[in-house]
């Protein structure tokens, strides 16, 4: 039996799994992490994943003997900004992707290249957070930093790549993050890297996450204790990572993330005109384009209406059993916006809002709009990328709740397939890249799916005209409140 190791680099973890031949699971293990933050910088010490990496690996050997291992493949956040020297030593700490603090290094390219070359050459809207203009933050206020820098590396699995092969890479997917990147052409961009005075030459080569890197080294094999020979992939950034294996590979698919604020990922051939909160980035497939956008409200109103109802303690049982009750169309409706809201909606001053409350109003009336007001904003998101879904996978802690993903069939007209140990799948699908070609990658995952486990549900045709006719009047609140928002941040 043979096994492929894979790692993930969070900011909180570093989580490691083996995966054997088959797409079982063997074991799994993590390691948490440190940030770093200091007069409104957020950074991690570099030498901490290095370490991480170690430990886990090492907990590995104990488990199954190195030779064994015939693959290592990674993700990992993306947009951070690592220094390194010839070595690969890391030189002082990495910048994170939230980090935001190239604000006049933006204001640079915006000026010299014009938002329309930068729109269409990155394919995603310019921001203080992109890695690019940090390092020219840090050749403008690190300058012995970065005359000393031999590589700048974006994701933690690249620095661990380079420590066990000796080569610099940085996949498709988390070089769209950076700011510099021709989405495109999938090169670095020359005007941009010229106007921030930045040499292509300290930049890695870009190359797609199901390639190999290169061996481990023989001084890899002292370091870190796989053998000689072992291939290493160039891997893929996280969020990548996750919508690869919730079913992302073939046009028209799309995946919903319900965690605290929301997600929806398309899989596309075409890259969307880049707007505010829209993400464009190079899928697992080639030729392909995942199309991201944020819904700021999704979890957090779930949580919100437990917290309410369970009088200040979060009672997700009580939500449960109100949804239980028969649907009575009570025709309430809510504006989900907690906090603000970024997809299709760009307002911050937004705030949630109930319409149509009536003396019979009852909780369950209360926490059934709530939570159909998440699926209304999806509805709207969804129709907001102009692309009929082939397919809906979903996931994140909201999925908990069956009765809302009912809810979501319903509100969407369409079959959602909800999947189980959505935490796993990540590292099972891109071990799975190791074996296979990329004509194979739609049926793995399907297999893998089947395996941990799906559950599906139908729309129920007794509620598509009531849903229609309450989506149609919700489409209408947001202009109507619109200026009453304003009004409370006078």
């Amino acid at each position: 039996m043979k096994y492929t190791v894979v790692f993930d680099f969070g900011t909180t973890a570093v989580k490691g799994a083996l995966i054997a031949e088959d797409g079982q699971m063997f074991t799994e293990q993590s390691v948490n992490l440190k940030l770093l933050l200091k007069d409104g910088y957020i950074e991690q010490d570099p030498q901490s994943w290095v370490e991480a990496f170690k430990s886990i690996s090492n907990t590995f050997f104990k488990q199954v003997p190195k030779e064994m291992v015939a693959n290592i493949i990674m993700s990992g956040q993306m947009q951070d900004v690592i220094l390194v020297d010839k070595e690969v030593r890391p030189l002082g700490n990495a910048i994170l992707y939230s980090d935001g603090r190239a604000v006049e290094e933006c204001k640079r390219l915006r000026k010299v290249l014009g938002e329309k070359y930068l729109n269409e050459t990155l394919g995603n809207v310019l921001n203080e957070t992109f890695a690019i203009p940090k390092i020219a933050w840090i050749k403008e206020h690190e300058q012995e930093r970065f005359e000393n820098t031999f590589k700048v590396l974006f994701s933690p699995k690249d620095l661990i790549v380079a420590r066990m092969t000796g080569a610099f890479y940085c996949d498709t997917t988390t070089s769209a993050t950076t700011g510099g990147m021709n989405l495109q052409k999938q090169a670095w961009d020359e005007e941009i890297l010229d106007v921030l005075s930045i040499p292509g030459d300290k930049l890695p080569k870009i190359y797609r996450p199901d390639e190999v890197a290169g061996m481990v080294t023989a001084e890899a094999e002292e370091i870190f204790g796989y053998n000689r020979g072992t291939k290493v992939y160039v891997g893929i950034g996280d969020a990548g990572a996750s919508f690869f294996a919730s079913g992302l590979i073939s046009e028209g698919q799309f995946n919903v993330t319900w965690g605290t604020t929301g997600q929806i990922g398309l899989i596309s051939s075409k890259i969307l005109p880049p707007t505010e909160g829209l993400w464009n980035l190079p899928a697992m497939t080639e030729k392909k384009y995942i199309n991201v956008v944020p819904i700021l409200n999704a979890g957090n109103v779930h949580k919100w209406i437990a917290s309410f109802l369970g009088a200040g303690k979060t009672d997700y049982a009580v939500v449960s059993k109100l949804l239980q009750e028969n649907h009575k169309k009570s025709g309430l409706l809510c504006l989900p916006y907690l906090t603000g809201e970024r997809f299709p909606i760009v307002d911050p001053y937004a705030s949630g809002s109930f319409v149509g409350v009536t003396p019979n109003t009852t909780q369950a009336d209360f926490v059934r709009a709530s939570l159909e007001g998440i699926c209304f904003s999806v509805r709207q998101a969804i129709e907001a990328l102009g692309v009929s879904p082939v397919t809906i996978t979903l996931i994140g802690g909201g999925a908990k709740e069956k009765a809302w993903c009912q809810m979501l069939a319903d509100i969407l007209d369409s079959e959602i397939t909800v999947l189980e140990h959505a935490e796993l799948l990540p590292a099972v699908a891109l071990a799975g890249v190791t074996e296979r070609e990329p004509e194979e990658y739609d049926a793995y995952i399907m297999e893998i799916q089947e395996h941990y486990g799906k559950q599906k549900f139908y729309p129920k045709k007794e509620l598509q005209d009531y849903y229609n006719s309450c989506y149609k009047k919700y489409l209408k609140l947001y202009p109507a409140l619109r200026n009453v928002f304003e009004t409370f941040h006078e």
